[in-house]
């Protein structure tokens, strides 16, 4: 017989999150899952992330110590254009929603449930941007080494995309409450979402 929690994630993937409330149920129910079977070899650092993102302000973790000391260490070459080929690529994809999506298929597929189609992933992607829309997510140490990042911060859209289709995240990094830089997005992004962007950084300072 089907494990009950597994019975319950496929039976929402099956039916395809297209709202808030699934994203979340989804996201609560596979971190019982990895919480309760303690799959140390495979950590799923991404969906441990984001699972604690749908139900916290702020994130201290180890996770979020990784990211905010990688952006640290990166940051002098990041703002020099001076990144590696493996520098560049370790940092996007720190930032990049791809490890979650792969980190969710590999879990998926050890509990025998086909994976999210790429429809069913930007509904899903959806769903789960409209809930942290709110709530940001802040990955600060208190690290007294750090010396040029001791925040992440994701900049929201206030506003949903007409058409449903997942927001533009934009990341600021941050030193001791002031905005250093921005990143994230692209060129075609609304007007509104830069005004999103403006208004953080008069609001940081820099």
């Amino acid at each position: 017989m089907e494990d009950q929690i597994v019975a319950k994630i496929r039976r929402e993937i099956e039916r395809g999150i297209t709202t808030e409330s699934q994203a979340v149920y989804v996201l609560v129910e596979i971190r019982k899952l990895l919480d309760r079977d303690r799959l140390a070899n495979r950590p799923y650092d991404s969906i441990r992330l984001y699972s604690d993102w749908v139900v916290h302000v702020a994130l201290e973790g180890p996770r979020a110590q990784e990211i905010v000391k990688t952006a640290d260490t990166l940051y002098p070459k990041l703002v020099t254009g001076t990144l590696s080929e493996s520098e560049r690529a370790q940092f996007s994809r720190l930032f990049s929603l791809h490890a979650f999506r792969e980190e969710l298929g590999q879990f998926l597929q050890t509990k025998n449930i086909p994976p999210m189609s790429d429809e069913g992933w930007n509904s899903f992607l959806a769903s789960f941007l409209n809930v942290i829309e709110d709530c940001p997510l802040l990955c600060k140490t208190t690290d007294a080494t750090l010396t040029n990042v001791d925040e992440v911060v994701v900049i929201q859209d206030e506003k949903r995309a007409a058409d449903g289709s997942p927001q533009p995240v934009i990341w600021a990094l941050c030193f001791r409450g002031k905005h250093k830089s921005s990143f994230g997005g692209d060129p075609s992004m609304e007007d509104r979402v830069w005004e999103a962007v403006d208004a953080f950084i008069v609001a940081r300072g820099e």
